[in-house]
């Protein structure tokens, strides 16, 4: 299964009033999940570009096949370095899973 990206919305659970869609989606053995905050996206280099959504997809697809502890130590090397010393404003989280086994 490829990288699959959602738009942007509502932040879940921010606003009481807000709606939202769901969708269900199966992932395969070995298929990577990785959620996210907005800290991690919107973390910015000196230049105030920002790291994005897509550098972050991009960055899960070409090493996403490393062991999950791997991969977070290397996607916060990755915004470190986007960075160059730039401070993070906002938090950073993110929860990575990988489905393991066949299907049942």
């Amino acid at each position: 299964m490829g990288p699959t990206t959602s738009k942007r919305g509502a932040p879940l659970g921010a606003l009481p009033t807000s709606t939202y869609r769901t969708q269900e989606t199966r992932l395969q053995p070995g298929d990577l999940l990785l959620v996210y905050t907005d800290g991690i996206t919107e973390a910015a280099d000196p230049d105030d570009e920002e790291f994005g959504i897509q550098r972050l997809a991009d960055f899960a697809q070409r090493h996403g096949a490393a062991p999950l502890e791997q991969l977070r130590r290397e996607i916060e090397a990755a915004l470190d370095e986007f960075m160059r010393g730039v401070r993070y404003v906002d938090d950073r989280t993110m929860m990575l899973l990988r489905r393991s086994g066949g299907v049942r």
